[in-house]
């Protein structure tokens, strides 16, 4: 079978990885537990991944199911070491102690989430996935896995405003909060994704744990500056924190009853750039 051949194998991988962040987001529930915000999120995600495969929207399906299972994997086994007491990489230390905190908003934990996942772990899977072989086969599925989380900032940016409506304050400091997501360097980092994957594949075997070690650093520094952006950005961000509802169990039932896009595509929290 080559590299570009769909099978109910390659599926089943997505559809596991689905069955498993519903779990996990059940658990958050019963639990009432702020970990539940990203996997709810992500379970859009994989679904919408899913939905792509089937429709043959991968150029190469073989190897993106794979590439979908390694980085989903990557979030799972972090968050199975975090909850056992053990060691994951700090970008993920930092957005799961987030989620004892009070004080973020809901978008600063599924941001903070994004950013380890796609800024780290996704250059990691991809490399896992291609082995030994080139990477640049994977180059359009990898873009295409990458948009799939950013995709749906928006409808959870709506979704939220339309039951909050402190939430809206953002619209009128949108230029704000625009500067703050470049300030943090979440959009730079989002395309130096590639380019980390293309490093640590032309790395020696040898060389590779030292380019994740200074990636996973940077990209943590990256994900304490979206939760403490300054101090006008975090004035803000308090007054919709107070806005929020404070259950999130109900927080995890929104965010996994997201509708699409609404026709305001980009306009607030535009991360397709």
């Amino acid at each position: 079978m080559t590299a570009g051949t769909a099978s109910d194998h390659d599926r089943q991988m997505i559809v596991d990885v689905v069955a498993r962040l519903d779990w996990i987001v059940a658990e958050s529930r019963n639990a009432n537990s702020r970990l539940g915000y990203f996997p709810a999120l992500y379970g859009q995600v994989s679904r919408q991944a899913l939905a792509a495969y089937d429709a043959q929207r991968f150029h190469q399906p073989k190897l993106a199911a794979q590439l979908i299972a390694r980085f989903a994997r990557r979030y799972l086994d972090a968050l199975d070491a975090w909850r056992a007491g053990g060691d994951c990489t700090e970008p993920w230390q930092v957005a799961f102690a987030a989620a004892d905190r009070w004080r973020p908003t809901v978008i600063q934990h599924l941001l903070v989430g994004i950013n380890a996942h796609i800024n780290l772990d996704l250059g990691i899977a991809a490399v896992e996935t291609v082995g030994d072989g080139p990477l640049e086969p994977l180059r359009s599925d990898f873009d295409r896995v990458n948009e799939l989380l950013f995709d749906l900032i928006d409808p959870v940016q709506a979704a939220l405003a339309d039951v909050w409506w402190m939430l809206r304050l953002l619209d009128w400091f949108a230029a704000q909060i625009d500067e703050w997501l470049i300030g943090t360097g979440l959009i730079a980092a989002r395309r130096e994704a590639w380019g980390f994957a293309v490093d640590l594949a032309s790395a020696e075997p040898a060389r590779r744990s030292t380019l994740i070690k200074h990636r996973a650093r940077k990209v943590a520094e990256i994900g304490r500056r979206i939760l403490t952006p300054g101090f006008i950005p975090t004035t803000l961000l308090l007054v919709v924190r107070l806005g929020e509802r404070q259950n999130p169990a109900g927080v995890i039932d929104l965010l996994s009853n997201l509708e699409r896009p609404r026709a305001r595509a980009a306009e607030i929290l535009d991360l397709r750039s």
